[in-house]
C-alpha cells in the first residue's frame, strides 16, 4: 500500500490532478486486494470512475478528504459491505445521489462536512441502521426533508452547524433515541417547534448557539432529563418561561449569554441543583431576584458581565458554596454590600471593572472579601 500512496504523494507534489481508477489502482498498488484501510487525504483527487472500488468487499475504512472532488458517481460505493468508516469532508461536493450509501450498512461513521452540499435526498439515509457518527458542518443546506434521519437508530452524534437552515420540521429528530449530541450552531433558526426534541431522552449535549431563535416554548426542553450541556447564546431571545428548564436535573453547563434577556423570573433555575456554569453575558439584565439562584450549590462560574445591573440584593449569592468565578464586569452597579460574598469560601475571582463601583479605596475592596483570604477582586 505504501508504494500506491507515495505515486499518489509523487502526482500532488507535481501539482497534477489524480483521476482515480481501476487501472491505476491495479497498477500502482497489485496487492491492494488484501487492504481494509485506505487513506487518500489530500491527495489532490480530481474524479473516480465508476468500478474503482469493485470487489473491494473487505474495506473497513475508506478516507478521501481534502481532495478535489466535486461529484461521485451513483455506484461508487457499491458492494463495500464491510465499510465502518467513510470520510469525505473538504471536497467540493454539491450533489449526492440518493442511493450513494444504499449498499454500506455497517457504515458507523460518515464524515460529509465542509463541502458545497446544497441538498440532501430524504432518502439518502435509508438502511444506515448502524451509523453513529454524521457529521454535516460547513455546508449550504437550506432545509432537510422531515424523514431524513428516520432510519438512524443507533445515531449518537449529529452535526449540523454551519449551514443555512431558517427551520426544521418537528418530526426530523423522530426515532433518534440514542442520540446524545446535537449541534445547530451557526444556522439562521428563527423558531423550533415545542415537540422538535421530543423522543430524545439519551441527549447530553444540544448546541443551539449562535441561531436567530427570537423565543423558546416553555416545554421544548421536555424530556431531556440526561442533558448536562445546553447552548443558547448568541440568538435574539428577549424573555424565556420560568418553567423552561424544569427536568433538567442533570444539566452542569448553560449557556445565555449574547441574548437580549430584560429579566428573569426567580424559579427559573429552581432544580438545576448539579448546574456548575451558568453564562448571562451580553444581556440586558438590570435586576435579579434575590432568589433567582436558590439551589444552585454546585455552582462553580457564574458570568453577569456585560448587562445593566444597576443593584445586586445582599443575599443573592447567598447558597452558592462552591462558587469559584464571579463575573460582575461591565454593569452598572454603584454600591455593593458589604457582606454580599460572605459564605462564599471557595470564591476565587470576582470581577468588578467597568462599573461605577470601581471607585471603591482598597480597604473596602478588602472587606467584601473578609471572610475568604483566597478571594481576589478585580476592580
Amino acid at each position: 500500500m505504501w508504494s500506491f500512496l507515495f505515486v499518489l504523494l509523487q502526482f500532488a507534489q507535481s501539482g497534477h490532478a489524480v483521476v482515480l481508477d481501476r487501472n491505476q489502482l491495479e497498477t500502482w498498488y497489485p496487492n491492494y486486494l488484501t487492504k481494509t484501510q485506505f487513506d487518500l487525504q489530500s491527495r489532490q483527487i480530481l474524479s473516480i470512475s465508476s468500478g474503482t472500488f469493485t470487489g473491494l468487499s473487505q474495506i473497513q475504512y475508506l478516507n478521501l478528504c481534502y481532495n478535489q472532488l466535486s461529484s461521485l458517481d451513483a455506484s461508487i460505493f457499491n458492494g463495500l459491505s464491510q465499510l465502518e468508516y467513510l470520510y469525505l469532508h473538504g471536497n467540493q461536493l454539491t450533489l449526492f445521489d440518493a442511493s450513494l450509501f444504499k449498499d454500506l450498512s455497517r457504515l458507523k461513521w460518515l464524515g460529509m462536512d465542509s463541502n458545497q452540499l446544497l441538498s440532501l435526498d430524504a432518502s439518502i439515509f435509508n438502511g444506515l441502521s448502524q451509523l453513529q457518527y454524521l457529521i454535516l458542518y460547513k455546508n449550504q443546506l437550506t432545509s432537510l426533508d422531515s424523514a431524513i434521519f428516520n432510519e438512524l437508530i443507533q445515531l449518537q452524534k449529529l452535526y449540523l452547524d454551519f449551514n443555512q437552515l431558517t427551520s426544521l420540521d418537528k418530526s426530523i429528530f423522530n426515532g433518534l433515541s440514542q442520540l446524545q449530541e446535537l449541534s445547530l450552531t451557526y444556522n439562521q433558526l428563527t423558531s423550533l417547534d415545542a415537540s422538535i426534541f421530543t423522543g430524545l431522552s439519551q441527549l447530553k449535549e444540544l448546541s443551539l448557539n449562535s441561531n436567530q431563535l427570537i423565543s423558546l416554548d416553555s416545554s421544548i426542553f421536555n424530556g431531556l432529563s440526561q442533558l448536562n450541556s445546553l447552548d443558547l447564546s448568541s440568538n435574539k431571545l428577549t424573555s424565556l418561561d420560568s418553567s423552561i428548564f424544569n427536568g433538567l436535573s442533570q444539566i452542569q453547563k448553560l449557556f445565555l449569554s449574547l441574548n437580549k434577556l430584560i429579566s428573569l423570573d426567580a424559579p427559573i433555575f429552581s432544580g438545576l441543583s448539579q448546574l456548575q456554569e451558568l453564562d448571562l453575558n451580553d444581556n440586558k439584565l438590570i435586576l435579579l431576584d434575590s432568589s433567582i439562584f436558590n439551589g444552585l450549590s454546585q455552582l462553580q462560574e457564574l458570568s453577569l458581565s456585560s448587562n445593566k445591573l444597576i443593584s445586586l440584593d445582599a443575599t443573592i449569592f447567598n447558597g452558592l458554596s462552591q462558587l469559584q468565578n464571579l463575573l460582575l464586569n461591565d454593569n452598572k452597579l454603584i454600591s455593593l454590600n458589604r457582606n454580599i460574598f460572605a459564605g462564599l469560601l471557595n470564591l476565587v475571582e470576582v470581577y468588578l471593572e467597568s462599573n461605577p463601583i470601581s471607585i471603591l479605596q482598597p480597604s473596602e475592596v478588602k472587606q467584601l472579601c473578609s471572610t475568604n483570604p483566597r478571594c481576589n477582586i478585580v476592580v
